[in-house]
């Protein structure tokens, strides 16, 4: 899974877009079994509607990557509350529901 997050710099919704294309660009978008992205932080409700249609946009269509599930606006990364993924955990992802479950415990 591809936990993504914008930075506190506030990158413009069409910034994050190429970003997200670099990672298609490189195939990592068709090796991945799922992308969550992270709440942005700082940004108007019209910024996040935008932000959330480029990044649905550029998986989906321009990527053509529809067989995994996509989360937007997600609780996690440096937003409140501040929800802490551990890395290399498995994970199960609901993207109708948002949530996240641990499928094992990250600390053995």
């Amino acid at each position: 899974i591809l936990f993504l997050e914008t930075s506190e710099e506030k990158p413009l919704p069409n910034q994050v877009g190429y970003m997200l294309r670099n990672y298609g660009i490189q195939g990592i978008l068709g090796k991945v079994k799922g992308v969550v992205f992270g709440r942005a932080k700082d940004y108007s409700l019209k910024e996040k509607e935008e932000l959330n249609k480029i990044i649905l946009n550029v998986i989906r269509d321009e990527f053509n990557v529809s067989d995994i599930p996509v989360i937007v606006d997600m609780d996690f990364g440096h937003t409140d509350p501040k929800l802490i993924l551990p890395l290399g955990c498995m994970v199960s992802l609901n993207p109708k529901t948002k949530d996240i479950t641990l499928i094992e415990n990250p600390f053995n």
